[in-house]
């Protein structure tokens, strides 16, 4: 009966502090799943749209595919997960003369999908490839962004496919 009220005792303790330190389900982080699809501003419901870019890119499995209904910022979009950034609506990024629109770090893709437009203007630079990364087929638009050796419309050190207007 003894070792039986201890058992109990050390059960208690155990959850009590664990709900002091925050040891709860709620806070264990799942790893993502590779390959996985993630909405931004958009999904099957209001309960499936993930809200912010920064979160969608947390929950991107490594070679899965961030489809973006509208972004929530104009610029300082960094893709930095080996997958594929679709942009899946017309959208219009509008800078300032000194931001950054989109960087694509290596082994990430950038593509729009079918018929949709992506336009971004304003920017110091609008739209950086880095070395391993791609940008794919789409209609892209880079108007009146800053043409000097400090900016420009696109730096692209890594693959680029098709042709830009």
């Amino acid at each position: 009966m003894k070792n039986k009220i201890f058992i109990i005792k050390i059960v208690m303790l155990v959850l009590i502090l664990g709900g002091i330190l925050g040891l709860s389900t709620n806070n264990v982080q799942a790893v993502p799943e590779e390959g996985n699809t993630i909405y931004l501003n958009n999904g099957e419901s209001e309960a499936t749209a993930v809200k912010t870019f920064n979160k969608a890119l947390e929950l991107l499995g490594e070679n899965g595919t961030l489809k973006v209904k509208s972004f929530d910022k104009q610029s300082g979009i960094v893709f930095n997960k080996k997958g594929t950034l679709e942009i899946i609506e017309d959208t219009t990024l509008q800078g300032n003369r000194t931001d950054i629109g989109i960087t694509m770090k290596s082994g990430s893709h950038l593509r729009m999908a079918e018929g949709k437009t992506l336009k971004m203007k304003d920017f110091k630079t609008a739209l950086t490839i880095e070395n391993g990364a791609e940008l794919n087929d789409g209609n892209y638009i880079l108007e009146n962004n800053a043409p000097d050796e400090h900016g420009r419309g696109l730096n692209n050190y890594g693959y680029c496919q098709r042709f830009f207007r």
